[in-house]
C-alpha cells in the first residue's frame, strides 16, 4: 500500500463525472500532491477551484488535524499526447495514477461500440508506455469500466471488458 503522505497522485480526467470524485477522494487522503489533469479547461478550473476552497475552509490553513492538506497542481493536457504525457510524467514523477480519462456515455458508447473500444486502446496504451517505461510508477489505476457499465449492454460484451 502506498503512504499518500508523501505521495504525488495523478488524477485523468480529473474533470469528468468519475475523474473529479476520485480527486475528491483523494484529496481527503491528504497526499503530499495532487496533480489534477483534463483537456477541458472549465471542468478541471471547476474541480481545482472546489478542492482548492475546501483545502481553505478545513481551518482557514493549510493543515488539518495535524495533516498538511495537499499541494494542489493542475495540468491542462490531453492524455491522448504521449509528448505531452512523458513529460507531465517526468515533472510530476506521481506514485499513483488514477486514470479516469474516457468515454463515459454508455448510450452513446453503445451506437458506436468499434470506436468506443478503439478509443479506450488507444488512450490506455498512449498513456501507458511513457508511464511504465519512463517513470517507473509505482502503481497505475483504471477504473473498471464494468463498474460504470452493466455487463448487459453492448459495449462490455463486444470489448470482452
Amino acid at each position: 500500500r502506498i503512504s499518500m503522505s508523501s505521495s504525488t497522485v495523478l488524477v485523468t480526467g480529473a474533470g469528468g463525472s468519475i475523474g473529479s470524485e476520485l480527486a475528491r477522494q483523494v484529496f481527503e487522503l491528504d497526499p503530499a500532491k495532487l496533480v489534477l489533469l483534463d483537456r477541458a479547461e472549465g471542468a478541471l478550473y471547476d474541480i481545482d477551484r472546489e478542492l482548492e476552497l475546501r483545502s481553505r475552509r478545513d481551518s482557514g490553513t493549510s493543515v488539518r488535524d495535524g495533516r498538511v492538506r495537499p499541494q494542489l497542481v493542475h495540468r491542462l493536457a490531453n492524455v491522448a499526447s504521449m509528448h505531452i504525457m512523458r513529460r507531465v510524467l517526468e515533472e510530476e514523477r506521481p506514485a499513483m495514477v488514477l486514470h479516469a480519462a474516457a468515454y463515459k456515455h454508455v448510450p452513446m458508447m453503445e451506437a458506436h461500440p468499434d470506436d468506443a473500444v478503439a478509443e479506450l486502446l488507444l488512450r490506455v496504451s498512449t498513456f501507458s508506455v511513457p508511464v511504465k517505461v519512463l517513470v517507473g510508477l509505482l502503481r497505475i489505476n483504471v477504473p473498471a469500466p464494468s463498474l460504470a457499465i452493466p455487463p448487459a449492454t453492448t459495449v462490455a460484451p463486444r470489448s470482452g471488458l
